[in-house]
């Protein structure tokens, strides 16, 4: 069976094969803006009470934030003990259970000084105390604001023997990981037709990157008379 490389990550090698790949495409900004962190769960009393287990989306006023509550079904230093030995312990100590969040804005909302850990608390005032105490108590060296942009409508590129997934080729502030586990998936079911013979590499490469597009991307509108 041929080889094929993948790359994830937006910047760096990824984002220098998708530049090569489709030259053509420029990712316009939106104007919409996201204020997105993370916060210690113990320091979130009451919140999964409130929102319980699932990802959850709260309202009030013009204000919203979505949440979601990460707890570890096993220790990051057992994990990393079993699974990755050689990452030094130093890299998941401290690691706990957390509050993932995420608060909409606008260009012009972050106008103001201050830090963005300033402008959440700002944008949480109006909201239930567990709520503000989530934006409140965040580790300010992950709170960050996110520039919200679009990507055009896009037709399909030849498969070749590079393909990207994740952050490479998704605009997905925040959740570039959990695209990446999804187009990961993909791309290994595309593989096995392949490693089976059911598939060339390149089909299957192919067929993982038509997913990828419905997916991930806008449909490309049908030309008149088509």
């Amino acid at each position: 069976m041929d080889t094929a490389d993948v790359l994830v990550g937006a910047d760096g090698i990824g984002s220098a094969v998708r530049r090569r790949y489709l030259p053509h495409v420029r990712v316009t900004d939106s104007g919409r803006r996201m204020l997105m962190g993370a916060t210690p769960l113990r320091a979130a009393a009451g919140l999964p009470e409130l929102i319980g287990d699932s990802p959850a989306v709260v309202r009030v006023g013009g204000t919203m934030m979505a949440l979601g509550v990460l707890r570890f079904t096993e220790s990051p230093l057992t994990a990393r003990e079993r699974w990755l030995p050689s990452l030094r312990p130093g890299a998941v100590a401290g690691i706990e259970d957390y509050v993932m969040w995420a608060l909409p804005t606008t260009r012009e909302g972050l106008d103001s000084a201050g830090s963005p850990g300033d402008r959440a608390r700002e944008l949480a005032a109006e909201l239930h105390p567990a709520l503000r105490a989530v934006a409140a108590q965040a580790w300010p060296d992950v709170t960050v604001a996110l520039r919200i942009g679009t990507i055009p409508p896009m037709p399909a590129w030849p498969a070749g023997p590079v393909t990207l997934l994740g952050d490479a080729i998704h605009l997905a502030p925040g959740f570039g990981g959990n695209l990446a586990i999804q187009d990961a998936h993909h791309l290994c079911e595309a593989l096995v037709e392949a490693h089976r013979g059911r598939l060339d590499l390149l089909d299957a490469i192919g067929s993982y990157e038509d997913i990828m597009r419905r997916t991930g991307f806008p449909s490309v509108p049908a030309k008149a008379g088509a």
